[in-house]
């Protein structure tokens, strides 16, 4: 609501307008901002909920004055009055309540905090409903966005669409941190252990496919994970301490306190002891079992990586660009490898004595420490920072490297040729490890908060294109297998999933698309942050011929009413309708900005609002705004159900009710980590949720006592509409 408002300001002054043009030129380039003003950013509620690195106010947590402090405990102490108050008030009364009838209070907040609760606040006779099957699925040979490709092990179901690029290697997906993964490793037997920013260290076992793992939380958000000859797991947080595990004899971490900063990497040396560096630019050697006597290696800038060489000497590498060989004793560097030029992201030791480093401009130079001169090998690799690197030996390719990238891929590089041989797609975010299980599948980690499994004998399949410039803001059904698409970069497209043909553009805007929707006829209408509304006729003799209509400033939201024309809303609280050739009527519905607006089968107009309530608006009697006020947040979603009720749902949940008594009896599910962002009523009487915690769940709402089932659980997920 904010960025459209911030598009109405800029308009000119100007009167409705109708226009019926011919399709116009595609320009070049998409503006993302009005004429003269600065280049403005998604909205908020378009954008996805990719956990930053460098996001710490979200991963760890604001910091709180003590003012806050004061009037938080106050209100509490308030609070926790009146309830004891209301508590021997209800008691008083419980003869009259149980008289006039009771009714099953809503969920409360608690069930939305284990993630698998969905319990529903009122509950029916339940009815048996058959389990779902998955068909077999045939993967497309089609080069197109809209093919089909199976993830497996999201959640209980299967990914089998994808709008954004996923190689067929992808054999399954971990979902068990909550914000990004900051290191892998395997075990000796096989068993997967991840480290997180949200606090987590995660056990997946030796089958990786598993769903629930085993989570070990923590005091801080870790930073590295690696593993000692003798099976120990050693993890560093960002308050400079390290978590030690006896994989063989499990017991509680010991913790070790190394540095006054964050841990950013570390290495076993030769001798037994660990190399662990910092990002003050400290790397301290000491062992387990005396963590007292340490020798320290000073640097000037921060230390990315640290490695032991053959000779038994310590590399370090900086993000100075230089790669150090230090004698175990410490003292200065017996020799400096600058050839990178560049700040270094990563370094591993080869097995043939190798050092193969990486930098932030997506390089990686490999080199001997007895001669360094000139690199061996210099592969351009990725246009973006390399963050890992990991070497694979592949039988028919022979030795290789893979490098993870801030442009999300995972790539592999022969070390004799320096040419690529693979491309693995499919994280939402820069990668963040990787390590290699014994069957020779690759592990990877992302701050997209999900691993990821792969399988390296599998064909990648072709190169995907995906036709938007930027995430979907607003997806439609067309006709038969075919869908609309509208996007932050002003495109609407129109796909299909089984013909193997080019996604067609139907219209470019200038600006973010708010809303999209499709006509009974086919018709497909678009709305755009700078309010100008196209209705655009895709089938017909004429290339998309289109009418287009400017409507008032500040439009936030879209739906049809069939053959009554449109309703959209608008950041000044409005709701307005038109038949696309003038504005009929307008409402002055909410407080604040409008998020949704729903089309009802009878006619009526819901509209859903920042101020959190939801409006019934019925033209013929335009001052009766029936109001539903249950929602403790905005209002982000709307629905209706086959039987008539409706849902709506923000951050606090979903509510399913009637307009005929405007939620005096309601249902409240609850199960999403994070504010749903789509509902979907099915004919059969369930209903879907999607929320940028990347779930997607089924609701029974035949069944209300039962838990719904989670179809998709990948955190991270780019585009959950």
């Amino acid at each position: 609501v904010q960025v459209v408002a911030e598009w109405a300001a800029a308009l000119p002054a100007e009167t409705p307008r109708t226009t019926v043009a011919e399709v116009r030129p595609r320009p070049a380039t998409v503006r993302s901002g009005p004429p003269g003003e600065a280049e403005l950013g998604a909205p908020a509620f378009l954008r996805s909920d990719k956990v930053d690195e460098d996001d710490s106010a979200r991963i760890y947590g604001g910091a709180r004055s003590y003012a806050r402090v004061v009037l938080g405990v106050l209100s509490l102490l308030i609070v926790a009055g009146l309830g004891v108050a209301a508590w021997l008030w209800v008691s008083t009364q419980s003869e009259e309540a149980t008289d006039a009838g009771t009714e099953t209070p809503a969920a409360s907040d608690d069930d939305a905090t284990d993630g698998t609760a969905g319990q529903a606040a009122v509950a029916s006779t339940p009815t048996p409903v058959p389990t779902p099957t998955l068909e077999p699925f045939v993967t497309s040979s089609s080069r197109y966005w809209a093919d089909l490709t199976t993830v497996l092990n999201a959640g209980s179901g299967t990914i089998v669409g994808s709008t954004y690029p996923v190689s067929p290697a992808n054999r399954a997906v971990l979902t068990g941190h909550a914000a990004a993964i900051t290191g892998i490793t395997v075990s000796a037997d096989g068993r997967v252990l991840t480290s997180g920013a949200d606090r987590r260290l995660v056990d997946w076992g030796n089958d990786v496919t598993v769903t629930s793992p085993d989570v070990l939380d923590v005091d801080a958000p870790l930073t590295m994970l690696m593993q000692t000859t003798e099976q120990k797991l050693v993890a560093g947080d960002t308050q400079g301490n390290l978590l030690v595990i006896d994989l063989a004899a499990p017991a509680e971490p010991v913790v070790i306190a190394v540095h006054a900063d964050a841990i950013s990497a570390g290495a076993e040396l030769a001798d037994g002891r660990l190399a662990i560096a910092s990002v003050g630019g400290s790397v301290a050697l000491f062992s387990l079992g005396d963590p007292t006597s340490v020798t320290r290696l000073p640097h000037d800038a921060e230390v990315t990586a640290v490695t032991a060489t053959d000779d038994g000497e310590v590399a370090t590498a900086s993000v100075d660009g230089a790669i150090r060989l230090w004698p175990l004793t410490g003292g200065v560097p017996r020799a400096t490898i600058n050839t990178l030029s560049a700040p270094i992201t990563s370094m591993i030791r080869l097995t043939d004595g190798r050092v193969a480093a990486a930098s932030v401009d997506g390089r990686i130079h490999v080199v001997s420490p007895d001669d360094q001169a000139d690199p061996s090998v210099v592969i351009d690799a990725h246009d973006a920072a390399i963050r890992t690197l990991l070497e694979v030996d592949d039988e028919r390719r022979g030795p290789s490297i893979a490098s993870g990238s801030d442009d999300s891929t995972i790539r592999l590089f022969s070390l004799t040729t320096g040419e690529q041989w693979q491309q693995l797609d499919g994280h939402g975010d820069f990668v963040s490890a990787l390590a290699a299980l014994p069957d020779g599948r690759l592990v990877s980690t992302s701050g997209d908060g999900t691993g990821r499994v792969w399988d390296l004998d599998l064909a990648t399949g072709a190169i995907v294109s995906p036709p938007h410039d930027a995430n979907l803001a607003h997806l439609a059904p067309w006709r038969n297998d075919q869908f609309v698409t509208g996007g932050v970069d002003g495109l609407v497209v129109l796909a299909g999933t089984s013909e193997p043909t080019a996604p067609e553009t139907v219209t470019r805007h200038d600006a973010p698309i708010v809303g999209l929707t499709v006509m009974p006829n086919g018709d497909i209408v678009s709305l755009d942050a700078s309010s100008i509304l196209r209705l655009n006729q895709v089938g017909t003799a004429e290339a998309n011929p289109f009418v287009e209509l400017q409507v008032a400033p500040g439009a936030t939201s879209l739906d049809d009413r069939g053959a009554l024309g449109i309703v959209t809303g608008h950041a000044d609280g409005s709701v307005r309708f038109s038949d696309f050739t003038s504005e009929l009527a307008s409402v002055a519905a909410h407080g604040s900005g409008v998020t949704a607006v729903l089309g009802l089968s009878d006619g009526r107009v819901a509209s859903a609002g920042d101020d959190g309530t939801v409006r019934i608006i019925d033209l013929e009697n335009p001052d009766l705004l029936p109001v539903f006020d249950l929602h403790a947040a905005p209002v982000t979603a709307l629905a209706e159900l086959p039987d008539g009720r409706i849902a709506s749902s923000g951050s606090d949940g979903i509510y399913v009710w009637s307009t005929e008594d405007m939620g005096e009896e309601f249902v409240r599910f609850t199960g999403h980590r994070q504010r749903t962002v789509t509902l979907l009523g099915l004919p059969d009487g369930r209903l879907v949720s999607s929320a940028i915690d990347g779930r997607v769940r089924i609701w029974d709402l035949r069944d209300q006592g039962q838990d719904a089932e989670t179809v998709i659980d990948v955190p991270g997920i780019v585009n959950p509409v």
